[in-house]
C-alpha cells in the first residue's frame, strides 16, 4: 500500500423488525488518495462486499468484479459536489436553527 492508501472494513447488521439478525455485509475498500488530497480511488480487486445469512454461510462475494468507487473530500457543509445542499444556518453555541 502507498503513503496515500487506505483500508476500510465495515459491517453492515441486517435485522427483522424485533431486532433479530437476518444477514451481515461487509465492506472492504482500499483506495489511495490523489496527490491534491481532494478525492479518492479504489480500483482494487480486493475491495466490495461479502454478504453472509444468520449461520454465516456466504451467499454472495461481490470482491472483485472490476468496479471502482471514488471519492471526493467534503468539508463542513459542503459536499464537494455539484448542486451540493448549502449549509445549516446555525446558532452562535454552533447548534442547527429550525
Amino acid at each position: 500500500m502507498s503513503e496515500r492508501g487506505a483500508h476500510f472494513t465495515g459491517v453492515q447488521l441486517h435485522t427483522d423488525t424485533a431486532g433479530a439478525l437476518l444477514s451481515t455485509v461487509e465492506i472492504d475498500a482500499y483506495a489511495v488518495e490523489s496527490e491534491d488530497r481532494l478525492t479518492l480511488l479504489d480500483k482494487d480487486s480486493r475491495s466490495g462486499s461479502i454478504v453472509r445469512d444468520v449461520a454465516d454461510t456466504v451467499v454472495a462475494d461481490l470482491r472483485g468484479n472490476g468496479l471502482s468507487a471514488t471519492g471526493v473530500r467534503m468539508g463542513t457543509g459542503v459536499s464537494g459536489l455539484p448542486g451540493g445542499i448549502p449549509p445549516l444556518a446555525t446558532t452562535e453555541a454552533g447548534a442547527p436553527t429550525t
